[in-house]
């Protein structure tokens, strides 16, 4: 599965690396700095999957229950589920519905 990441983000970190050099980085610096970006621009997206949080253990005794992601496997607290609609391990988005945890 794909991994996705925030390209702005990414942006943002190689431009905060390029400040540390101040004024000491060179014209080829500068050019790398401009193909990076260049090729975060034109990178292909994928679509960012969506799954389902599949209740695999319920409450018990005050305890939360597990959910487990039907994309990719990814065992959870139920609690976790309910704050955060993505999954940790793919990155799917979560939907709602019957039978589902969030």
């Amino acid at each position: 599965m794909s991994r996705l990441i925030d390209a702005d983000a990414l942006k943002k970190v190689l431009e905060n690396s390029f400040e540390q050099f101040g004024d000491t980085y060179s014209s080829d610096m500068l050019d790398m700095f401009g193909l990076f970006n260049h090729l975060i621009d034109n990178t292909p997206t994928v679509e960012q999957p969506t799954g389902e949080w599949i209740n695999i253990e319920t409450s018990v005794n005050g305890h939360d229950g597990q959910a487990e992601c039907n994309l990719c496997g990814c065992i959870v607290h139920n609690n976790f589920t309910k704050a955060v609609n993505l999954c940790p391990k793919c990155g799917a988005k979560m939907k709602g519905g019957e039978g589902n945890v969030w």
